[in-house]
């Protein structure tokens, strides 16, 4: 028996929940992201770190703007709270700080070249997981 609107939700999305393990072994691209975040945030610089993170946040935040509008009441809550999560003002703002902190960083050239390099192997991961999830759903 249910007893509240969360329990519920909890029920619909465990299903879900428990194919992950099952589409991470599909999608070797999905567990070199991992590897790669697993990386810098164990012994990446803060320029690392925030590359990754701008590439994360920022392609999450253009995602769910572009997204937000097909977004209905019918639409299933769990995807309905992914995309306004990631579609509102406070989060532009916080992917804004991010990129400002990332463009502040005062780096040599080889620091520039190695932050460049995380930014692009990111950029090339994050385009593969939408690709594969676009084609998976279309």
């Amino acid at each position: 028996m249910r007893t509240n609107e969360n329990e519920e939700r909890s029920d619909d999305i465990l299903p879900r929940v428990a194919t992950l393990p099952l589409i991470v072994n599909q999608h070797y691209f999905i567990q070199t992201f991992i590897a790669l975040m697993q990386r810098i945030a164990q012994g990446g610089r803060l320029d690392d770190k925030l590359a990754v993170l701008v590439v994360c946040e920022r392609s999450y935040l253009e995602w769910a703007t572009r997204v937000l509008p097909s977004v209905r009441p019918s639409t299933p809550f769990y995807y309905s709270e992914w995309v306004t999560l990631h579609a509102n003002e406070e989060f532009a703002q916080f992917v804004g700080y991010l990129c400002g902190l990332l463009d502040e960083l005062e780096l040599t050239e080889e620091e520039r070249g190695d932050v460049q390099r995380t930014f692009d192997e990111a950029v090339d991961l994050e385009v593969a997981f939408f690709d594969m999830a676009f084609e998976e759903s279309g």
